[in-house]
């Protein structure tokens, strides 16, 4: 209860504070940091790697934080328990073979429609039973990228193209001749024409598209980096699959003029549409190949 009050007055002091940098502040109070993260003047309070008081505490990843030590904080593993990044872009969980328990769809590119999106690819969205047997029906058409397209390779130095790539930090140099990027856009434009043609196809036919997974390059931030998110160790490039709001925008309004083309999110259902365990045996069984 003191904490709960804590954090309250903080933001009625503090208006232009986010509630959770709030939050995240009161708690690292009294507990010292490893300098890898913003400084004591800012709302996230010293560095992210925190130690603290350990003295009595029954794990090692439990300490005490807050005014006088008054609270006992821990860390869960990452992996189980996945921001938005590790859990829905990394992955990290499939690929290390374990659970995941949680994950916070945190920041990504198209608003709330992103979040659900990214949740619906990973298979912890419910819908209604409607959304997985739509009466109108399904289409589906298969995406098979060239090696070449997927896994270019330098023309000069023979080297593979879709890897880190340093130049990309240097933001007063224009890098759109790089020969990444020109591959980048390559692979991008392929998957971004096949599902133009599918929605037309879905939006002829009144079903809803089955997208299917995309291939990104390169990870995607608003910031300059290169070519993988701070931190992602384990990230591989190109990334496959890709999140959809990493291609696409998909809060865009619909064109409200009679007859207009409807928006990709009008007819799409995410690419693992056909492995939810939600999805209809009948309608599995009633596919046409």
């Amino acid at each position: 209860l003191p904490f709960a009050h804590a954090w309250r007055e903080l933001l009625i002091r503090k208006p232009h504070w986010w509630d959770q940098h709030a939050f995240g502040w009161l708690l690292r109070q009294g507990v010292t940091g490893d300098g890898k993260g913003p400084g004591e003047g800012g709302p996230n309070g010293p560095g992210w790697h925190l130690r603290g008081d350990k003295s009595g505490l029954s794990d090692p990843h439990l300490f005490r934080c807050f005014s006088n030590h008054s609270l006992v904080c821990g860390t869960l593993p990452v992996v189980s328990f996945a921001n938005g990044h590790v859990g829905l872009v990394q992955r990290l969980h499939a690929k290390l073979k374990v659970p995941l328990y949680f994950v916070h769809a945190t920041h990504q590119y198209s608003a709330t429609v992103g979040k659900r999106h990214r949740l619906r690819e990973e298979g912890v969205w419910m819908d209604p039973p409607e959304y997985y047997a739509p009466p109108e029906g399904l289409l589906y058409s298969p995406l098979r990228l060239p090696d070449s397209v997927l896994h270019p390779i330098h023309p000069a130095t023979g080297e593979p193209l879709f890897q880190i790539q340093r130049a990309f930090l240097n933001t007063t140099f224009n890098h759109s001749e790089h020969p990444a990027l020109q591959a980048h856009f390559t692979l991008a434009n392929l998957q971004m024409k096949h599902i133009r043609d599918g929605v037309a196809a879905a939006w002829a036919l009144g079903r809803k598209l089955v997208l299917p997974p995309l291939a990104c390059a390169y990870d995607r931030g608003p910031f300059p980096h290169v070519g993988k998110a701070p931190g992602a160790l384990e990230q591989v490039l190109p990334i496959f699959p890709c999140p959809l709001d990493y291609v696409f925008e998909l809060d865009r309004k619909k064109d409200s003029r009679a007859g207009s083309a409807p928006m990709l999110m009008d007819v799409a259902r995410e690419y693992s549409l056909l492995n939810n365990t939600r999805m209809p045996r009948a309608v599995l069984d009633g596919a046409l190949r």
